[in-house]
């Protein structure tokens, strides 16, 4: 096999550089690829089955997932996180919000400023799957996500049903 070097490829104009058929064009051994910007770099999705619960008005933590590593630390990341969650009788309403978090909710920041999910409904347990999504961006090559949760002010309890539905947090890291 031989091996030819060359500075850079380019086409006549109005034509496209091919790879014969057949062939692989193999990015992944060698050197890297500069992606154009918003494509796709990696998906990570972290999955967790634990049940979490909560009496408070005010966030606690739920599901965190794993140290992410992002291939190059000026990118951004779509963060989208599902959850089954359960608002438990306590009053006229029934309420349960959800938010993420960059880090933990202890020492983390939160990421989603938007409008607040809600479930609501008049002096009944109810399930609902909720999902956020927002685009950060860490300015820093490892993060970790986190999912917060809490009731509202007249319901009993808030919960995570990790054994009654699959809670996910995927991260897509976006080319700036």
């Amino acid at each position: 096999m031989s091996t030819i070097t060359v500075k850079e490829l380019a086409a006549p104009t109005g034509y496209d550089l091919k790879i014969a058929a057949g062939e692989t064009l193999d990015l992944k051994s060698q050197g890297t690829v500069t992606m154009p910007t918003g494509s796709v770099v990696q998906v990570v999705q972290f999955r967790e089955s634990t049940a979490y619960s909560t009496t408070s008005n005010s966030y606690v933590q739920g599901p965190q997932t794993g140290t992410f590593t992002m291939k190059d630390s000026s990118n951004k990341v779509l963060v989208r996180a599902t959850a089954l969650m359960e608002a438990q009788t306590g009053g006229a309403y029934n309420g349960v919000r959800m938010a993420i978090y960059r880090g933990s909710i202890a020492s983390g920041t939160r990421i989603d400023n938007g409008t607040e999910p809600q479930l609501l409904d008049h002096g009944q347990e109810i399930f609902s799957f909720q999902t956020r999504e927002v685009l950060d961006t860490p300015s820093s090559s490892t993060v970790t996500y986190s999912i917060g949760f809490n009731k509202h002010s007249t319901a009993s309890t808030a919960l995570i049903q990790g054994g009654l539905g699959e809670t996910t947090i995927t991260m897509m890291e976006i080319a700036g």
